[in-house]
């Protein structure tokens, strides 16, 4: 079942940000669904807003995120449902309706189970 989440968008060149409700599909073979819990908006998100990097808009900006690991699809054995993870993707913007970047990789190489 596809899942509603917030995301920060800009939609054309040098104008404000918006903050829109984006669906993101279940966990293809080898992705993971992560609920973020902090993501980071850096210089580089900047660069394509500001039509510096390429002018193929609307972006999804934010590369720089951590979360929980809520689903995992077929073969995926490096995070686990309940994980703790942080990542950093390429500096590569998607589509707001495009599936998850694929270059994405984590700074964590196993997932822990969180401690509340």
């Amino acid at each position: 079942m596809p899942h509603e989440v917030s995301g920060v968008i800009s939609r054309s060149k040098k104008q404000p940000v918006e903050i829109e409700t984006i669906v993101v599909p279940d966990p293809g073979p080898g992705e993971a669904l992560i609920k973020v819990q902090a993501c980071g908006v850096c210089h580089t998100d900047l660069h394509y807003r500001e039509g510096a990097i390429n002018d193929d808009f609307p972006f999804l900006l934010g590369h720089e995120a951590a979360g929980i690991v809520e689903e995992v699809g077929e073969g995926v054995t490096e995070v686990t449902p309940g994980g703790a993870l942080h990542w950093v993707s390429e500096h590569s913007p998607r589509r707001p309706s495009s599936r998850p970047n694929k270059r994405s990789r984590s700074t964590r190489g196993r997932s822990q189970k969180r401690r509340d």
